[in-house]
């Protein structure tokens, strides 16, 4: 991912609850089993059709139509010999398409440019997949409404679990998601996300959840653990992003170590709870963090981290966090538990349970 500009996104022509998508009274189910196509069964389905798998399938889905339910039932997904081209892979390189893409209808004015959506695809849920092994991403959602992914399994993806973009009213509960080269769970170029992350657990990433240029969420009752960084919130070119509440999060022992890439101008980093790269209106409460310790070199560092980030040559002016607030949580045993490079303005950073801080003052008991 690029540290410091925005994400090129690829896409080509060739106390929370769950939404809930209610099925339409004329709706069909549709079965998959082992050795049968996914994607012919949506191609024949018709908007609020369940379409129910089992087995194990070598393909790479996309779903265009409103109201479908693909659900699975022991089901995984894993990368076929050869990627079928759909709306969501690269022509150059077909075998990075996702597992299962969803995606609107889009238009392409700028070759090099980001995609139009000019009809938001409404109301589709994934549930109850195993996602493996892709080079790309585990599940895609892209130009898409009130898309609900839940129940999945989303492992060892080369890029993120489940990546949303360009997307409203996303819910993403209940997954696993490990082992991404980038992150678990990302929200992203979204300034109206309103967004729900809820209950999932998302470890051995590079982040385990990243919410980048997006705006308005919720990040609940997760469990973020083994991950370079458990929560990033970045605001870069566009920008911005925030207005996101963290709250009653289990974020302990991210000690893996991402190495520095020049090239994408991300800096070394390691042992982060959560970063505050420049965002604003982001509520931190009620989360307890744990054995975040540095496994290797890290540019900044802390269980949460309060930073503006340094201006690449040529490029824009970074934000600097503003409005956020950082109280009622409990800090255990982290290399240390708040940080702020003192850059920004309106940032509350106490009362928490806390006995490591830069400045020391963060944490230093009130008389």
């Amino acid at each position: 991912m690029k540290w410091t500009a925005r994400v090129a996104i690829t896409v080509s022509m060739a106390g929370a609850a769950l939404v809930v998508i209610a099925p339409n009274a004329s709706a069909a189910t549709r079965f998959v089993g082992a050795g049968q196509s996914i994607q012919a069964a949506v191609n024949r389905a018709s908007a609020g059709d369940a379409i129910v798998v089992s087995g194990t399938h070598a393909e790479n889905v996309v779903i265009n139509k409103d109201n479908i339910r693909l659900i699975g039932v022991g089901a995984t997904l894993v990368p076929p010999a050869k990627a079928a081209p759909n709306l969501c892979a690269d022509p150059s390189d077909p075998t990075g398409a996702p597992g299962i893409c969803v995606v609107g209808d889009l238009t392409f004015p700028d070759p090099n440019g980001p995609p139009n959506v000019v009809r938001a695809v409404q109301g589709v849920s994934v549930s109850g997949f195993t996602v493996q092994g892709f080079k790309g991403d585990g599940i895609f959602v892209f130009g898409a409404q009130d898309t609900a992914v839940w129940g999945n399994r989303l492992i060892n993806d080369g890029e993120y679990g489940v990546f949303a973009n360009t997307s409203s009213g996303t819910t993403v509960a209940f997954n696993v998601t490990s082992n991404a080269s980038e992150a678990g769970i990302y929200i992203g170029d979204s300034p109206q996300a309103n967004a729900l992350v809820f209950r999932n657990e998302t470890f051995g990433n590079g982040w385990g959840i990243f919410v980048r240029d997006a705006e308005h969420g919720v990040i609940e009752s997760n469990h973020i653990w083994g991950n370079c960084i458990g929560v990033l919130v970045l605001a870069d070119a566009p920008g911005p992003a925030g207005a996101f509440t963290i709250h009653g999060n289990l974020i302990n022992d991210n000690s893996k170590a991402c190495a520095a890439n020049d090239e994408e101008g991300q800096p070394p980093l390691s042992g982060i709870g959560i970063a505050l790269p420049g965002s604003h209106d982001v509520s931190i409460t009620g989360n307890w963090f744990a054995h975040n310790v540095a496994g290797g070199p890290s540019a900044f560092n802390g269980a949460v981290a309060m930073v503006t980030l340094p201006a690449d040559p040529g490029g824009p002016t970074p934000s600097s966090p503003k409005n956020n607030t950082v109280a009622n949580n409990v800090f255990t045993t982290n290399g240390l538990d708040i940080f702020s490079d003192g850059t920004g303005s309106g940032n509350v950073l106490s009362p928490n349970a806390c006995s490591k801080s830069t400045p020391a003052s963060i944490c230093a008991p009130t008389s």
